[in-house]
């Protein structure tokens, strides 16, 4: 059992943590401004860091491993839900408007909510285009309806995990 549950990547955690960071080391400055330490951060900034010190090295990784923990959480979400509507559903149940139309396809779960079926929806599809569903159901069979959904979702899963946004 997960002890907390994975989440997906936030842009204003991410902005929040490195806010928090830069204050940090800013409360830091204006209480240790000397003349040794301007000298010291001045030699910083023109060293590159495998060149730093142990001590140095290891203040810059406390801040990595924060990050690096955001993105894990992220990766554990997505190989959580990957492949299982399901269970994302089960567990955050606000998504389903979000999911359970892909490419005219439509996500129909149990009652016992333990299983689905992929069927065409034919809503605001024009009689052509639920004809080419159609056709496609008919040569792939449920079974490649399913993958071509699920195709669909773990797309639409990896962007939400990694708040990944195409460029316009």
């Amino acid at each position: 059992m997960l002890k907390t549950k994975p989440q997906p990547l936030d842009l204003e955690k991410f902005a929040e943590l490195e806010h928090y960071q830069w204050a940090v080391w800013t409360k830091y400055m204006i209480n240790n401004w000397t003349k040794e330490n301007i000298e010291r951060w001045k030699r910083q900034i023109k060293t590159p860091y495998s060149k730093l010190s142990e001590k140095e090295k290891e203040s810059d990784r406390k801040w990595a491993r924060k990050v690096m923990k955001r993105i894990k959480s992220a990766c554990e979400f997505y190989l959580r839900y990957k492949d299982n509507p399901i269970l994302l559903l089960r567990e955050f149940p606000n998504f389903m408007r979000e999911i359970e139309t892909f490419e005219g396809l439509r996500l129909v779960i149990s009652n016992d909510r333990k299983s689905y079926t992929i069927v065409i929806d034919p809503v605001g599809k024009t009689e052509e285009e639920i004809e080419e569903y159609a056709s496609m159901y008919r040569y792939y069979g449920e079974i490649g309806m399913v993958e071509h959904y699920l195709r669909k979702y773990n797309e639409w899963l990896f962007k939400l995990a990694f708040k990944f946004k195409e460029e316009e």
